[in-house]
């Protein structure tokens, strides 16, 4: 969809970086992604987060999230290499 055009009905009536909110957690109503380094840890798990934008077409309705930071996904992953 970053082409500006849609993989699914290929219009090119592609809205850009569209806010996502959500009701729960966080308290600033963004939707994030989250990445655990260590899931089965009891504590100290070593999350990484993200805030998601979407990019939404206009015509068939078809939606696709990004993350605003997933280089410091990757960053996160190598340095518990």
């Amino acid at each position: 969809m970053k082409s500006g055009k849609c993989p699914k009905c290929r219009s090119q009536d592609v809205l850009p970086d569209v806010r996502i909110n959500d009701r729960g957690y966080p308290a600033d109503g963004e939707l994030q992604v989250e990445v655990q380094a260590r899931p089965m840890a009891m504590v100290l798990k070593g999350k990484t987060r993200s805030t998601l934008r979407a990019w939404l077409c206009a015509s068939c309705g078809y939606v696709e999230l990004y993350s605003l930071n997933p280089d410091e996904f990757v960053a996160e992953h190598e340095a518990k290499k």
